[in-house]
């Protein structure tokens, strides 16, 4: 009915503005007019960060400055290169003038970053050593190795305590959120309603079917001989089975496709998810019915039809909550991007 909406705190910082990649994150929170030291980053954090500093300048590598402390180059670059590595993984190829675009917003949601997690602190928030190593240890379960995971992290150039400093401020961030903008922001339920009587088609459940079928593998290529030796043994399968022979059981002896261990039974679905010869096929026969010999890519099929459920309209008693969630989702955006906003006029923020 939906798209994927956000789900999590952490998707709603992405949204906004990046938040602390776990496996990306730079060092932060680099004090201006003067060389950063470890107690730097815990003073504003609340929480130890022994090693994770920064022990550089302004002149050294800073690009802006947000209340006092400084955002460094090397984090920027540091993203910058991981979203880069994304694109093109999936095959793109970002000009030159794209990248240097895609820079300053990173500059600008790293500002964005700094500005949450400093409202965050100073309205009590902190995180405790324990947090910090439950979320860590989330992190290392994903690798294979600890090796694994030490070798992720200087591949960025990161150590791990530099990487539990930004866990850290990620999770100051997170429930500063949840507890001032989760927590309090809903929808209602005439919204709710208002939105389901607006959207109708939302709603709609396409018809679906439910259907055996035995199958009998083709090889591509096939030539002729092999097909008529393939067709002549499932045309004697379907005389079995239009004779009235239980047909979850001739799927379990001669199909030979995946499903035939549950008796050919491939469940509930909907227009377009087979191959479209099969699907014609299926969509055509009426509950109990047998279809002739079907030829797809993958070889021949027998179909029989067992359910067939009309297309219908969701009640709205059944789909209020999921609502509910995705109009809250786009309530909680709006506030947390207002807030944002006002963050930014009252803030000191210098571009260098």
């Amino acid at each position: 009915m939906f798209n994927n909406k956000i789900k999590t705190i952490f998707a709603i910082l992405l949204l906004l503005a990046g938040v602390f990649s776990v496996y990306a994150g730079g060092k932060k929170e680099t004090p201006a007019e003067e060389p950063a030291v470890e107690e730097s980053a815990a003073a504003e954090a609340g929480t130890k960060a022994e090693g994770t500093a920064i022990n550089i300048n302004a002149e050294d590598g800073a690009e802006a400055l947000v209340n006092g402390f400084y955002i460094m180059s090397e984090e920027i670059d540091r993203q910058l290169n991981q979203v880069m590595q994304g694109y093109i993984a999936q095959g793109y190829e970002i000009p030159e003038e794209k990248v240097v675009e895609m820079r300053g917003q990173l500059v600008d949601s790293l500002i964005e970053q700094r500005l949450l997690f400093q409202d965050a602190v100073a309205k009590g928030y902190e995180t405790t050593d324990a947090e910090v190593e439950e979320e860590l240890t989330g992190i290392k379960s994903q690798f294979p190795s600890e090796e694994d995971f030490v070798a992720a992290l200087e591949a960025q150039g990161m150590t791990s305590e530099a990487l539990k400093t930004d866990i850290s401020l990620f999770i100051t961030v997170r429930n500063f959120l949840e507890e001032e903008f989760y927590g309090k922001i809903t929808a209602s339920d005439e919204d709710a309603q208002n939105y389901y009587d607006a959207n109708p088609t939302a709603f709609l459940q396409p018809e679906q079917v439910r259907a055996r079928h035995i199958l009998l593998l083709l090889e591509a290529g096939a030539d002729e001989a092999r097909k008529a030796e393939v067709y002549a043994r499932i045309e004697v399968i379907l005389e079995k089975a239009k004779a009235g022979e239980d047909f979850a059981e001739l799927a379990k002896e001669y199909s030979e496709g995946p499903s035939n261990v549950q008796g050919g039974d491939l469940g509930f679905f909907g227009r377009g998810a087979m191959v479209p010869p099969f699907d014609m096929a299926v969509f055509a026969l009426e509950p109990g019915e047998i279809s002739d010999i079907v030829e797809t890519q993958f070889g021949y099929h027998i179909i029989k039809l067992e359910e067939k459920q009309e297309g219908s309209m969701s009640v709205f008693e059944d789909v209020a909550e999921q609502i509910k969630a995705y109009l809250a989702e786009d309530l909680i955006r709006a506030a947390l991007e207002e807030h944002v906003a006002g963050l930014r006029e009252s803030a000191e923020i210098v571009k260098l």
